[in-house]
């Protein structure tokens, strides 16, 4: 008789998932690494996280999408996952009653006997993971019968108890840490969260836009349109954001038209009032001349990069080689800083490629203690002229 082998249930492994995660997230978001920093540390430690901060940075679609990662990589299916009751989400509002994050009234029981007692084998406390969307926007009353539940593990309502099998809660809220902090109730069901995050951008140029852009592009949900329009329009993004706020959502549903009806199109969308088309439309010139000169010197950067990796890897040969490629690397540092033309908005790259310079300069300055045979001047002299020609055919271009 053949033995039965029993189906081996899978089993949540963060760090099993981490990498995974990690890699999913870097295709989908920006600026999402201390978001999923908490959001790992939460799970895997078992405590519950807060995130919080202005609407439109992904908070909610960052949650699912983790959770959508981690149960794939620990080997469970969507039927599986919602069999064991892996997850819970919940939108909570103004309109929130305590019922609804309890299950729901035992109609039945309470027309037979007076008694209130709810349904909680249907409510979050039945699930391993939370997700309450806009959860502090619900009212005082539930909120304060969540933070009884998440000080005692349990709920209690006369004799009806239920053990909370919930190990961690994530609560999504557009609200600010400071209007928060101004309400005692909140501030007491704030400190269950021990991990919290305000889900932002560190900064919010053109260059943020579009890697977003790219990556929405990539993943099929902006259409049609090239690389250069992407760009065109993270700067308009840009140049619009010094007189408002454009989220990063905004921003992408704001692309879908652009891409197909242009500037004219985006009216009515929010962010980009009558005024502020009119003076995108005017600066459309300036923008494209932006993009130009940076697309000019990312050329140059890129090929100045190419020829210091020749150097360097010259200056391995012998002692005087690496002597000569020393003196090689010194005009090029004197020429890029003292002769390259570039736009304010490119000062940094500037000053990232002159660090760079510096580093070969170093590394370079250490073969030479160890270095002792012939020397091929050429080839040096080579690399000075190609680097002179660079300079000036960016100058000429930009």
């Amino acid at each position: 008789m053949s033995k039965v082998v029993a189906e081996t249930k899978p089993v949540i492994n963060i760090e099993k998932a981490e990498k995974a995660i990690q890699n999913y997230f870097k295709r989908q978001f920006v600026c999402y690494s201390d978001t999923l920093h908490v959001l790992t540390n939460g799970l895997e430690f078992g405590e519950n996280v807060l995130l919080y901060g202005r609407g439109g940075h992904g908070k909610s679609l960052m949650v699912e999408e983790f959770f959508k990662a981690l149960f794939k990589e620990s080997g469970f299916t969507e039927d599986q996952a919602k069999e064991n009751k892996l997850l819970y989400i919940k939108a909570l509002g103004k309109g929130t009653k305590i019922e609804d994050i309890f299950g729901g009234l035992k109609l039945k029981h309470f027309q037979e006997t007076g008694e209130l007692e709810y349904n909680v084998e249907n409510s979050f406390m039945n699930y391993e993971y939370v997700v309450f969307e806009e959860g502090f926007d619900a009212p005082l009353p539930v909120l304060e019968q969540l933070k009884d539940i998440l000080t005692a593990k349990e709920f209690r309502n006369g004799h009806q108890t239920f053990k909370l099998k919930t190990k961690c809660i994530i609560i999504c809220t557009n609200r600010s840490k400071e209007e928060l902090a101004d309400n005692d109730s909140l501030k007491a069901l704030m400190e269950r969260f021990p991990y919290e995050m305000k889900v932002e951008w560190s900064s919010y140029s053109s260059d943020d836009y579009f890697e977003l852009f790219q990556k929405r592009k990539s993943a099929g949900e902006l259409k049609g349109g090239s690389l250069s329009d992407l760009n065109t329009f993270a700067n308009m993004v840009e140049m619009a954001n010094r007189n408002t706020f454009i989220s990063p959502r905004t921003a992408v549903k704001a692309c879908k038209v652009y891409l197909k009806k242009g500037l004219d199109g985006l009216k009515g969308i929010s962010g980009f009032k009558p005024g502020v088309i009119r003076n995108l439309i005017r600066r459309r010139a300036e923008i494209e001349e932006v993009e130009k000169a940076k697309r000019t010197y990312n050329l140059f950067d890129s090929n100045v990069r190419n020829l210091l990796s020749k150097l360097q890897s010259l200056s391995s040969d012998s002692l005087e080689k690496a002597i000569a490629c020393k003196g090689a690397i010194n005009v090029i540092y004197n020429d890029i800083n003292s002769n390259l033309s570039v736009r304010d908005t490119l000062y940094d790259q500037k000053q990232n490629l002159l660090n760079t310079v510096s580093n070969v300069q170093n590394s370079i300055e250490s073969n030479i203690t160890r270095l002792q045979s012939g020397v091929n001047i050429t080839k040096v002299e080579k690399y000075k002229g190609e680097l002179s020609s660079l300079i000036q055919k960016h100058n000429n271009a930009a």
